[in-house]
């Protein structure tokens, strides 16, 4: 389980430094786009969608690891005045869903990858757009099972 653990947590910190990454990559086509457009009075064409592109990317890296580092969205004061072993079942059910989620996060975005379309300023497939999304269902399942397994192994909840 350590040597697991361990490469999720490598995991964990590669999709952080992609995400800080691709956060001074996009500060950088804003910027340029600023300059161009004011300075020069050339506006970037490609500029926006490399932003919405590698933002998609972003969110889609860093909401899979978010699972494993428990920053999903979830009503702790409510949760937290519940009983352990109640607490439990509930922690069980929302990683269930949350497992599931990120298997329909990979089935629907691989169906939307297939369509034909090119995004038009990067000359590129619009598969692009939903690759991160598949990515992001892996991590989302992956670390969900994780979490679902880490439940599972803790002792019995005193009552």
């Amino acid at each position: 389980m350590r040597k697991i653990e361990h490469m999720l947590d490598v995991i964990e910190k590669s999709m952080e430094w992609v995400g800080a990454i691709a956060i001074v990559i996009m500060l950088i086509a804003s910027l340029l786009e600023v300059v161009f457009r004011d300075a020069f009075n050339s506006p970037l064409t490609w500029s926006l969608s490399i932003t919405i592109l590698i933002m998609i990317w972003m969110a889609m890296l860093i909401s899979g690891t978010g699972v494993r580092s428990d920053l999903h969205i979830r009503v702790a004061a409510f949760a937290d005045t519940l009983p352990k072993k109640t607490k439990k079942i509930l922690n069980l059910i929302v990683f269930s869903l949350l497992l599931y989620f990120g298997y329909y996060m990979i089935v629907g975005s691989y169906s939307m990858a297939l369509l034909p379309g090119v995004m038009p300023e990067l000359r590129i497939s619009n598969a692009w757009l939903y690759i991160p999304v598949m990515v992001g269902g892996v991590l989302t399942m992956t670390f969900s099972a994780e979490r679902i397994i880490r439940i599972l192994m803790t002792k019995k909840a005193k009552r």
